[in-house]
């Protein structure tokens, strides 16, 4: 996308926007299920589902971040397989 003349803070944004709608889906999903009441109750019984959501959807922020300034490391797609290949060459032999 840079050689198509892409500044790349939009191309982060992007790809931030992609999956967030995606999380916010699940994590909708997410805290509806934990939160139906049953014969039995709740799966979570005393916490307000707005907080279970922020709280999930700020957890889920922080792993798109993370994944973020993991991936500043690698320049190509085969750099990413090294760090697996070392690991799980001697488990799975």
């Amino acid at each position: 996308m840079k050689m198509m003349g892409l500044s790349g803070w939009l191309h982060w944004l992007a790809w931030f926007i992609k999956y967030g709608s995606f999380q916010v889906v699940a994590i909708s999903f997410m805290t509806l299920f934990l939160h139906i009441p049953t014969p039995e109750g709740a799966v979570i019984n005393y916490t307000d589902p707005s907080v279970t959501f922020v709280f999930l959807l700020i957890y889920s922020w922080s792993v798109v971040f993370f994944c973020f300034a993991v991936s500043v490391f690698f320049s190509k797609g085969k750099g990413r397989l090294t760090p697996y290949k070392a690991l799980s060459q001697p488990v799975m032999k």
